[in-house]
């Protein structure tokens, strides 16, 4: 056993450890932006600072770099950014769900996947086209009310599944929304 393994059985079991990530070699990443103006309640500016996905171990430093920089592009004053890896799922299907619907605000859950990774979906490139299993719709359904609870307000969620397991890869206030 690694000390890795050791770390996570530990956590398994309540013990106190302090959060980390295993970099290998066989491995990919995401690196994405997490900045101060980036996903509040009260803007957003998704999609305006770069995020990498599929980063192998020899790539993250100089992609954490450019995510970095992206901040210089913003017409923002004074950004602070910070930098997220993590270990990238090659998803069997991912997407979007917002809690209410973004148009008129109303209290449905909307879901849009695709199989593979969702970047081309995010980026407005290709429609929703894949229909997910409705023990897994029913699941995410459950998750994004939960989240929603967790921040008090109607979040727009990425996530992606793999072997049946969701993830949620990201969550944010959605702005046209107000509560």
């Amino acid at each position: 056993m690694t000390k890795a393994d050791n770390l996570k059985i530990l956590q398994r079991h309540g013990i106190n450890v302090p959060n980390f990530i295993v970099i290998d070699d066989e491995s990919s990443y995401a690196v994405r932006s997490s900045a101060d103006c980036e996903d509040s309640v009260n803007r957003s500016h998704a999609g305006q600072f770069d995020s990498f996905l599929y980063v192998k171990k020899g790539e993250i430093e100089e992609k954490i770099k450019l995510v970095e920089n992206s901040a210089k592009k913003s017409n923002e004053k004074n950004i602070k950014i910070s930098v997220i890896v993590q270990e990238m799922i090659r998803p069997d299907y991912s997407g979007v769900m917002f809690t209410a619907n973004p148009i008129n605000g109303k209290p449905e859950t909307i879901i849009e996947a695709v199989k593979g990774d969702a970047k081309d979906l995010l980026a407005g490139k290709v429609s929703p086209d894949f229909e997910l299993p409705p023990k897994i719709k029913n699941e995410l359904v459950s998750i994004g009310k939960k989240i929603e609870k967790i921040f008090g307000c109607p979040q727009d969620v990425e996530f992606c599944v793999k072997d049946g397991i969701i993830s949620i890869v990201q969550s944010r206030p959605i702005t046209s929304v107000k509560k």
